[in-house]
């Protein structure tokens, strides 16, 4: 009676994995099967979009006072075979500033400003979506300024920024 049992958990143990393999099998060409229509193009190759920073992706300056100037300098690449889409976000962003438009910020891709406005006070996006062709490289340049006005910013003055600049692909 023992070997009849072991037949039998044999047996249906076979039909469940001739079952499993047949619907993965069914499955796998489902999803790889292709409608064609009108005259699609098709493009392949790798996507490689790099980053290098000359002084690191960290802003950080304390005990800011009017007129201090904060300046990041850093490339995009793209090395890939494909254009690409990304954006430029300030991630793990501290702005401690009780008037956030005293601080503004520039960001060029050489002489073109790309953004610019008041230095966000949470984390984020500062650019839209930005295409880099292949074999393209975007040189930026990102400053921050505490502009210097006749008002009272007294309440600012010694408060600190910090935040990293992050490279978005999308």
């Amino acid at each position: 009676m023992d070997k009849r049992k072991f037949t039998m958990v044999i047996s249906i143990l076979s039909v469940l994995i001739f079952v499993v393999v047949i619907v993965t099998a069914s499955y796998a060409f489902y999803t790889t099967t292709v409608k064609q229509e009108g005259n699609p193009e098709i493009k392949g190759g790798t996507a490689t979009l790099g980053s290098s920073f000359i002084d690191g992706p960290t802003i950080q300056k304390m005990n800011i006072i009017p007129g201090d100037t904060i300046t990041k300098t850093f490339k995009i690449m793209n090395n890939g075979g494909n254009d690409l889409n990304y954006k430029i976000v300030i991630n793990e962003l501290q702005n401690e500033f009780t008037k956030p438009e005293d601080l503004q910020y520039t960001l060029k891709n050489g002489e073109d400003v790309v953004a610019s406005g008041s230095f966000p006070t949470q984390t984020g996006a500062i650019t839209e979506v930005i295409t880099i062709a292949t074999n393209e490289t975007h040189n930026y340049t990102f400053t921050i300024t505490y502009l210097n006005t006749t008002e009272d910013q007294s309440a600012d003055m010694g408060k600190s920024i910090s935040g990293k600049i992050f490279i978005e692909e999308v």
